[in-house]
C-alpha cells in the first residue's frame, strides 16, 4: 500500500491553504467540514492575510507551520499553486489534494500550470488528487476535506467520480436512503492519481466491499484493467463511462482536459477488467444501495412475493429481460406456502399473498421463500390496501432478513402511505424502491457482476501466452516487406496478393491470388488455376472494389476472363479517373454452398491501443452492424467469447438441420489473427472481408492492411 495515499484518506494533521471565514470560499468550506465533522486530527489553516480563521491559529505560509504535516488541501487561485507545491515539498508533505481548477482543462496556460506542478511532484515524490476536483471524505474517521455540504454515513462502497457535481448529488441521495460509503472521492482531472491507483488502494483496505465510478477517461488503460481484473476477481465493480456517442465524449474531453477513447472498445475493455458498466445514473443509484446494505446473491433465481398480481406480473417482465430466472419454488415450500396461505394464493412464483395481507401473513410468506433453496434472492412488494399494514410489515421483513444471508429487496409502492415503512426498512439496512422495476435492475446487474467474474475465473484457466508464431525468419521477411512498401513504393498499404501472403503464414487460409496486367495474361493465369475465377480491380485509390464495379464473380471460360478484364478496368476508370491502377487479380472461385461470410479486422483505439472486431461480414457489413470487439491478446476463452457475442453465432452453431461452422476451428483462426496483429504493432488497420467458412473449411476472400 502507498502510504502517501493512505495519508490522503487517513491523516492524522492537514494544512488547508486557502482557509477563509468567508463563507462563500472553497477554502471556508474545507475547514468547516473538517472541524464540525468530528475529525480528531490537528488542523492548520494557511492564509497570509488573516491571524486565525474560525476561532483557530492561521499561518502565513506551509514553511511557518515548522513541522511537517500529512496532507495539505490547497484551494486557491491556479497561479499560485506550483510555488505552494514546492514549499509542501520543502517541507516534507508528500500527500496534496489540489481542488482548485484553471489547469489542464482550460487550454494551454492551464496545462503550462500542470506541467510545472508535474515537475514538483516527481521531484519531492509527492502523491496528488485533482486538480479540478471536490476533494476526499472518509466517514469512517470522521475526515470531510471537501467542499461538499454533508458527510455519508459510514459503509462498506467506495466512490470515485471524475465530476464532483455528480459526487455532491449522489451524496445527498445517499444520505436520504440510508447508503454508506467507505471512502467519497473526487478525483478531477487525474494529474496523477487516477482510478488505477485508488482501485489498488482500496483492494487493500478491508472497509472496502465493492466500489462505483464515474468515468470520462482514462489515463493508465494497461495499469486500470490490471488493478481492476484483480479488485473483481473478488469484489465487485461498476461504472458509468460517459461519452457513449461524438457528442458527449467531445464534451468530455473538454471537462477533463483528456482524450475519450471510443465507446465500443470501452464496453470491450471495462467487461476485460470485470467491470459491469451501466448507463445510467440511476443503476449506479440503484447498486450501490443494495451493495451497501447486503452481499451478493449466489446466482440469478429470484423469488417475489407480493400482494398485488399485476405488479409482481411486471417485476416478472423485468426479471426476465434483464436475464434473470424466476425461481422455481421447491415441494417443501409449496406445501408450506399452502399451509400457510388462504386456499386461492396464486400457488407459484411470484407468491401473491392477496391484497388483504396483513404483516403477519407477509412474514410467514417471506420466512418460507427466504428457506428455499432454489431461490437466490428474495423480492417484496408492498402495495398500500385498506387492511395493509407498511410500517408493521416492513418490520416483520427486518427481522426475517437478520436471519439469512440472502439478499432481500424490496419496493412498497405508493407515497405517503408507506414513508415509515420506506424508512424503517432503510435503517434495518434493507434496500426499498419506489417500483420493482429498480430492484429488479439490482439485482440483474449483481449477478451480472457474477457472470464477468466467472469469466475471469475461467479465462485466467487458459494460458494467454504468445501461439507460436512463425520462424523468425518469415516474421523478418514479412516485416522486411512492410519497410520497403513504405520507404521504395510510397504507399502505406499491403495490396491484396501481399497481406494474403501474410495471412498464410499465420494460419489464415486464403484463396491463392496472382496479379494481371492484360485481358490475355488474366486468361492465362485463369487456365492454370481451373474454372471458375473471380477478378478484382487492384488499385491503391480502390478500396472497396465492389462500390466501383472492380469486381466479377463466376467467370467460367477464357473469353470471359478478357471481357470481364476490360469491363474493370472501365469501370474503375469511370469511378475514379485519377485512381492509379496495378492491374487485376485473378484467383479461384471458392464457392461454399451454404458458408458464412464474416469479418475479421484491427482496430486501434487512442485509450486501450488495437481491438479485434469480429462479425457478420460482406457487402452489408456496415448495414447489419453485427460485430464483437474484443481487446487483444485473444486466446480460445477470449475468442469463443468474440464469437458468442454476434447474431450470426446461431448460424454458425448450425441452425434447423444446415451445417454450421467449425466453432473451434473459428477460434484458431481469431487466436492466429491476434498473434498476427501482436507481432506486427505497425499494422494500422487490417479487414479479412469476407472471410467464408462452412465446417472445417475457411477462406479469406478479400483482405487489406494498412500500416
Amino acid at each position: 500500500m502507498d502510504n502517501r495515499i493512505h495519508k490522503i484518506f487517513n491523516p492524522s494533521s492537514v494544512a488547508v491553504v486557502g482557509a477563509s471565514d468567508r463563507q462563500e470560499t472553497v477554502g471556508y468550506a474545507v475547514l468547516h467540514n473538517l472541524i464540525t465533522m468530528g475529525f480528531e486530527g490537528v488542523c492548520y489553516p494557511i492564509n497570509p492575510k488573516r491571524h486565525s480563521v474560525m476561532g483557530i491559529r492561521c499561518y502565513p505560509s506551509v514553511t511557518s507551520i515548522g513541522e511537517t504535516v500529512d496532507l495539505a488541501v490547497i484551494a486557491t487561485p491556479a497561479k499560485t499553486v506550483p510555488s505552494l507545491i514546492e514549499e509542501c515539498g520543502n517541507l516534507g508533505i508528500k500527500s496534496v489534494i489540489i481542488i482548485t481548477s484553471g489547469f489542464g482543462e482550460i487550454g494551454e496556460e492551464g496545462l503550462n500550470l500542470q506541467n510545472e506542478i508535474e515537475q514538483l511532484r516527481r521531484k519531492y515524490e509527492m502523491r496528488i488528487i485533482g486538480p479540478n476536483c471536490l476533494g476526499v471524505i472518509n466517514p469512517w474517521i470522521n475526515f470531510n476535506a471537501s467542499f461538499a455540504g454533508k458527510s455519508p454515513q459510514i459503509g462498506k462502497v467506495g466512490f470515485i467520480s471524475q465530476s464532483g457535481a455528480l459526487c455532491t448529488s449522489i451524496l445527498d441521495w445517499a444520505i436520504m436512503h440510508n447508503i454508506g460509503f467507505s471512502n467519497f472521492v473526487s478525483i478531477g482531472s487525474m494529474m496523477d492519481i487516477e482510478f488505477a491507483d485508488l482501485i489498488e488502494y482500496f483492494d487493500n483496505d478491508e472497509k472496502t466491499e465493492s466500489i462505483i465510478l464515474y468515468i470520462e477517461s482514462i489515463k493508465k488503460p494497461d495499469e486500470f484493467i490490471k488493478a481492476a481484473r484483480k479488485f473483481t476477481s473478488k469484489k465487485p465493480i461498476f461504472a458509468i463511462k460517459s461519452g457513449r456517442f461524438e457528442e458527449g465524449s467531445l464534451a468530455a474531453a473538454s471537462h477533463t482536459g483528456a482524450l475519450a477513447g471510443s465507446d465500443d472498445v470501452y464496453d470491450a475493455a471495462l467487461e476485460r477488467a470485470g467491470i459491469v458498466r451501466v448507463t445510467k445514473v440511476e443503476d449506479l443509484i440503484n447498486v450501490a444501495q443494495s451493495l451497501s446494505m447486503q452481499g451478493l446473491p449466489k446466482d440469478n433465481r429470484l423469488c417475489i412475493v407480493t400482494n398485488a398480481g399485476g405488479p409482481g406480473v411486471i417485476s416478472t417482465d423485468a426479471l426476465v429481460e434483464r436475464g434473470g430466472v424466476l425461481a422455481k419454488l421447491s415441494d417443501k415450500t409449496m406445501d408450506s406456502l399452502n399451509e400457510a396461505l388462504p386456499s386461492f394464493w396464486s400457488h407459484n412464483n411470484p407468491v401473491d399473498v392477496l391484497g388483504d395481507s396483513r404483516a403477519e401473513r407477509y412474514e410467514k410468506a417471506v420466512e418460507i421463500c427466504m428457506q428455499d433453496e432454489n431461490s437466490d434472492g428474495l423480492m417484496v412488494i408492498f402495495t398500500p390496501q385498506a387492511m395493509s399494514e407498511p410500517v408493521a410489515t416492513a418490520r416483520a421483513i427486518a427481522r426475517i432478513a437478520k436471519r439469512y444471508n440472502k439478499p432481500i429487496f424490496t419496493s412498497w409502492m405508493g407515497a405517503e402511505y408507506v414513508t415509515e415503512g420506506v424508512k424503517l426498512l432503510l435503517k434495518n439496512g434493507i434496500p426499498s424502491y419506489p417500483t420493482p422495476e429498480p430492484a429488479i435492475d439490482a439485482f440483474a446487474l449483481m449477478h451480472k457482476y457474477l457472470a464477468l467474474r466467472n469469466n475471469l475465473a475461467e479465462s485466467s484457466k487458459v494460458d494467454i501466452s504468445k501461439i507460436q508464431s512463425p520462424s523468425g525468419e518469415i516474421v523478418q521477411k514479412c516485416k522486411s516487406l512492410i519497410k520497403d512498401i513504405k520507404s521504395k513504393n510510397e504507399r502505406n498499404f499491403l495490396n491484396e496478393i501481399e497481406t494474403k501472403a501474410l495471412l498464410e503464414e499465420y494460419g489464415i487460409p486464403t484463396t491463392k491470388t496472382q496479379l494481371a496486367q492484360n485481358p490475355s495474361e488474366a486468361a492465362n493465369i485463369a487456365k492454370d488455376i481451373g474454372f471458375p475465377v473471380v477478378l478484382k480491380i487492384q488499385s491503391p485509390h480502390i478500396l472497396h472494389k465492389t462500390d466501383a464495379g472492380g469486381v466479377m464473380l463466376n467467370l467460367i471460360t477464357e473469353e470471359g476472363v478478357k471481357k470481364a478484364f476490360e469491363q474493370i478496368i472501365e469501370n474503375a476508370k469511370n469511378y475514379n479517373e485519377k485512381a492509379s491502377i496495378e492491374g487485376v487479380t485473378v484467383q479461384k472461385m471458392v464457392s461454399l454452398s451454404g458458408g458464412f461470410e464474416l469479418i475479421i479486422g484491427l482496430k486501434k483505439d487512442p485509450i486501450w491501443g488495437p481491438a479485434i472486431v469480429f462479425g457478420s461480414g460482406g457487402v452489408n457489413v456496415e448495414l447489419l452492424k453485427d460485430k464483437s470487439i474484443s481487446l487483444l491478446p485473444l486466446n480460445k476463452f477470449f475468442a469463443k467469447q468474440a464469437i458468442e457475442k454476434t447474431r450470426i453465432y446461431e448460424l454458425l452453431k448450425g441452425y434447423r438441420g444446415q451445417e454450421g461452422a467449425d466453432i473451434d476451428y473459428l477460434e484458431s483462426i481469431l487466436v492466429n489473427f491476434s498473434q498476427l496483429v501482436t507481432d506486427f504493432p505497425e499494422i494500422e488497420e487490417i479487414d479479412i472481408n469476407p472471410l467464408t467458412i462452412l465446417g472445417k473449411q475457411a477462406f479469406a476472400l478479400d483482405a487489406r492492411v494498412i500500416v
